[in-house]
């Protein structure tokens, strides 16, 4: 098939799904004038942290956004924000100076979610399917019209933006080994490096994805012409964390990348969890802003107390736990699996409020809908189409050793791809929106894994009419 005509079906593909994203734009929380920024709840705070870059201020929080436990915040104090990453924002940014209206934000994304699909072509033409165009383009197709990107296309959020970097970066970090030539090398080294900077500095949680798949490499290419370039590849993305990370030691005397794990995992294990008569009650707000308050008083700044609070609510996270020990494992549990058979926003729900013109706040109103035979059935194929993903995914080894491809590239971004999810999914709970950023590799692995069920059960079949022949 000529490029032409393969990028202008990858153009087509993109904006009949971004047609379908945009019709299902306003169907939020809340009604367009009071949410006029699509899907999620951080858009606010990413647009004022553009805005506030824009205006020469820095990467700040306007005063109220951002802070919410801080009573003391006057009314024209910009507090420099120490729990969000400053990749995506940037971006936002550099957009706005073009074009400052929230549709710019739909731009980022629907740029963004083109070219995934583009990398994702290249990586499965080049290292999934066994080389078969016509598995390739079924992959591409599955991975386009994804629930989840129907969704999370038409919001502000940082989600699809690393999901390009998590897929930049995987591409062009296998690709080190496999280059003809010591100038390729140095380009595919220094394009792996970029993206795997910005992937770090847009959710801090991806350092986990690209630390061990590039520990991977590592490992696999020891010792080889290779090495040196993961090497460079590895002192580059240490040197990101550990500058963003001195930023923070400047304004707040903590050389931490950023301050959200205690407040995630106080709100996955403790939050939903304690009753009024706890102890813990308390720390769900109130005595979050006495703690600050304390703190600001005592002439600590703004965010060495926001640090403060963040680990606090971790050891309060930690001596919940150890007074429930099998709720904290239930959760723990339900949390890492929810990652694949949960959703912030369903996508049977979003059709079925958009068909009924209700936000999805109502959902009273929605759950009603489903006595209807056909929008029941849509919620339980939404349901089993999630489940699916998670047998294919934890079943996926299971092809690489009846295939013997245990040295299979691929393998390393299964396995950076689990430790991904656990350690997620241990930290925060919120569904597939956490997963976003390698969902190419989710629906690879589940497709990979369907097409093999599909081929063993023809070959039996095969068989059985060749011994019934005979």
């Amino acid at each position: 098939m000529k490029v032409w005509v393969k990028i202008s079906a990858l153009i087509s593909l993109t904006l009949i799904v971004w047609g379908i994203s945009a019709w299902l734009r306003y169907q939020n929380l809340e009604p367009p004038e009071l949410n006029p920024w699509g899907f999620g709840c951080d858009s606010i705070f990413y647009w004022d942290l553009a805005g506030n870059m824009l205006a020469g201020r820095g990467f700040v929080n306007s005063p109220g956004l951002g802070h919410e436990f801080t009573g003391y915040i006057n009314s024209d104090y910009y507090a420099p924000s120490v729990a969000r990453l400053p990749a995506y924002p940037l971006v936002l940014a550099v957009a706005r100076s073009l074009w400052d209206a929230v549709e710019v934000g739909f731009v980022i994304n629907i740029f963004s979610y083109g070219i995934i699909l583009y990398y994702a072509y290249q990586l499965a033409k080049k290292y999934a399917f066994d080389s078969r165009p016509l598995w390739v383009y079924v992959y591409i197709v599955l991975l386009a019209l994804s629930p989840v990107y129907l969704i999370y296309l038409q919001g502000i959020q940082s989600d699809l933006f690393s999901g390009v970097m998590i897929i930049a970066f995987s591409y062009h970090l296998l690709n080190i080994s496999n280059a003809m030539t010591r100038k390729k090398a140095w380009i595919q080294t220094i394009a792996s490096a970029v993206f795997g900077c910005f992937a770090i500095l847009s959710r801090a949680n991806l350092l986990v994805y690209v630390g061990v798949l590039l520990l991977f490499e590592m490992l696999r290419v020891y010792r080889r012409v290779a090495w040196k370039y993961f090497i460079l590849v590895g002192i580059m993305m240490l040197a990101t964390i550990c500058g963003w990370s001195f930023r923070n030691y400047r304004i707040a005397n903590h050389f931490e990348l950023s301050n959200q794990m205690g407040q995630n995992l106080f709100l996955n294990y403790v939050y939903y969890q304690v009753q009024p008569e706890s102890e813990f009650w308390e720390w769900k707000r109130d005595a979050r802003t006495e703690f600050i308050n304390d703190m600001v008083q005592k002439g600590y700044s703004v965010g060495f107390a926001e640090f403060e609070l963040d680990h606090q609510l971790t050891s309060k996270t930690v001596e919940f736990a150890k007074g429930n020990l099998d709720q904290t494992r239930k959760t723990a549990f339900r949390a890492v699996i929810g990652l694949f058979i949960d959703s912030y926003f369903d996508i049977a729900d979003v059709f079925v409020a958009k068909i009924l013109q209700v936000p999805l706040k109502d959902s009273h109103v929605v759950l009603l809908a489903y006595d209807s035979h056909f929008l029941g059935i849509s919620r339980q194929l939404s349901s089993a189409y999630r489940f699916s993903l998670l047998i294919g995914f934890i079943l996926f080894p299971v092809i690489l050793v009846a295939k013997k491809m245990m040295r299979s590239r691929i393998l390393g971004i299964w396995i950076s791809s689990l430790i991904f999810i656990v350690a997620t999914g241990l930290v925060m709970n919120g569904g597939d929106r956490y997963m976003l950023s390698i969902f190419p590799f989710i629906v690879l692995f589940w497709l990979e894994f369907f097409i093999f069920v599909y081929e063993l059960l023809r070959r039996l079949i095969q068989k059985r009419k060749f011994f019934t022949l005979t």
